[in-house]
């Protein structure tokens, strides 16, 4: 058994099959925006499938919110649409970019807290976005951080400085004594 979970915005594989089609009135646009990018699925009990299988449809808990409508509310924003993809990428890395704005949403704010509060819905890229969008707090890649992980981020300069400092306040330590017991 399966579950749609989400609409899927189209990556770059379109436009390397037919070209840069990446207009506001491209391929990718209209596949975003309108939900025939596809959609991903949740596994609800493990088996096989094999070519030619026949999908059927067993319940629809939320009949109102089908894939294309969540389609068109996220992504038929001209902006959002253009820009999602480059958002997205800079969002994971940073956790504070938003890929899709407020501003863009397309339906009321209504229909974007129904939507966020839904269970079956994706986390990851859909849930968190809504999140995002309505102030709530962070979930999935953007859930909040412990104060720790907030103020220290390995790799990051303030870590390497602090580091070295600590380094140099146990060599200041650990040479005067070495010195003294000769």
């Amino acid at each position: 058994r399966l579950q749609v979970v989400s609409p899927r915005c189209p990556c770059a594989k379109i436009d390397q099959k037919l070209g840069k089609t990446y207009t506001i009135g491209g391929v990718r646009a209209h596949c975003a925006s309108t939900a025939h990018g596809g959609f991903f699925l949740r596994v609800l009990h493990s088996g096989d499938l094999q070519e030619g299988d026949i999908f059927m449809l067993v319940a629809r808990p939320h009949p109102s919110w089908t894939v294309a409508r969540v389609s068109r509310l996220l992504y038929s924003h001209p902006t959002a649409n253009m820009n999602y993809l480059q958002r997205a990428k800079a969002a994971i890395s940073d956790q504070v970019t938003q890929a899709i704005r407020r501003e863009e949403w397309m339906g009321t704010e209504a229909e974007l807290s129904e939507l966020a509060a839904l269970p079956e819905l994706a986390v990851v890229e859909y849930k968190e976005h809504l999140y995002n969008m309505l102030g709530w707090p962070g979930i999935g890649r953007f859930r909040p951080r412990s104060n720790l992980q907030s103020k220290i981020r390995f790799g990051s300069a303030a870590f390497l400085v602090g580091s070295a400092v600590v380094v140099l306040a146990v060599a200041c330590l650990v040479v005067p004594l070495c010195r003294r017991s000769r």
